[in-house]
């Protein structure tokens, strides 16, 4: 596979400072030029464990260097390439330190989706008689500030025949465990996506369109078999493979073929080397 170095493009925004990364077209001698020199990390699961962002920028300004200090602040990656580049991750900065490595100032950033809303938002609140379970739900998303991604669409339908309190609720605690009483045990499993509830059920995917990975649209070498028919397989870089999203791989080789779940996702890149990729890990699903 010749990896393809001179139409990367990478942003990443740190509240108000939006750094770039585009590559230039290779220089006479066919030597792509990028514009910076970052790299980056960013693990994505299906499960309620906080998908997570490790960012390494390069002589960064001094005042941008002090700019993206703020914990808290969103933080948005997307990278791809010129024609097309797609959100990797959004989620919130825990912590950026810049340090001098030889010439070069280095700022490490490092970012979480969702565990800086469920670590720090509670609920305390009685609910009256009559209180769909919807709307409890619709609740604690909003109290954690989150969006509702596909949940409003899951919340609308009973869990486990539950449809609403007839003599009322009263919910205290964190809203991440509270979460957990209700949905999980209802036989689902959420997560937090860029900010946004996903729920599912554990053989369930999204409703997005499937994405159809070949050696021509992006599959990097063989798949390798997993347990229970599961696969770890490799592309070019792209946020279109996604946990909770399906994935029909077409392989060369016998029993590495079929469409599988997302469950484990990694996006790799390295504006000025090789790493520019998407690893996931699969697990088998009918059609």
């Amino acid at each position: 596979m010749k990896w393809q170095l001179f139409d990367r493009d990478f942003t990443v925004q740190v509240g108000p400072v939006r750094i770039e990364g585009r590559s230039k077209l290779p220089s006479t001698d066919g030597t792509p030029t990028p514009v910076m020199k970052a790299t980056f990390s960013i693990e994505k699961t299906e499960d309620r464990s906080p998908n997570s962002a490790a960012i390494e920028i390069y002589n960064l300004s001094l005042a941008k260097r002090q700019a993206v200090q703020i914990k808290g602040y969103p933080v948005i990656v997307e990278a791809g390439y010129v024609s097309r580049k797609d959100r990797l991750f959004y989620g919130k900065l825990e912590v950026a330190d810049s340090n001098r490595d030889g010439t070069s100032w280095v700022t490490k950033i490092e970012a979480r989706d969702g565990e800086y809303e469920f670590a720090s938002k509670r609920i305390n609140q009685a609910f009256g008689p009559g209180t769909t379970l919807q709307s409890l739900l619709l609740r604690l998303a909003a109290e954690a500030g989150l969006g509702l991604g596909n949940s409003a669409v899951k919340f609308a339908a009973p869990l486990r025949g539950l449809v609403a309190f007839k003599t009322g609720v009263v919910v205290s605690g964190k809203v991440s465990t509270i979460l957990d009483q209700y949905v999980s045990a209802a036989g689902y499993t959420w997560s937090v996506q860029d900010g946004q509830l996903q729920v599912l059920a554990p053989e369930e995917t999204t409703l997005e369109e499937v994405v159809q990975l070949t050696a021509t649209t992006g599959l990097i070498g063989s798949p390798e078999k997993g347990e229970d028919g599961g696969i770890t397989a490799r592309s070019l870089l792209t946020g279109a493979i996604r946990p909770g999203r399906r994935v029909t791989v077409f392989s060369e080789q016998p029993g590495k073929s079929g469409t599988f779940k997302v469950g484990r996702t990694q996006y790799v890149g390295d504006t000025w080397g090789t790493d520019w990729y998407t690893e996931f890990e699969g697990k088998a699903i009918g059609i």
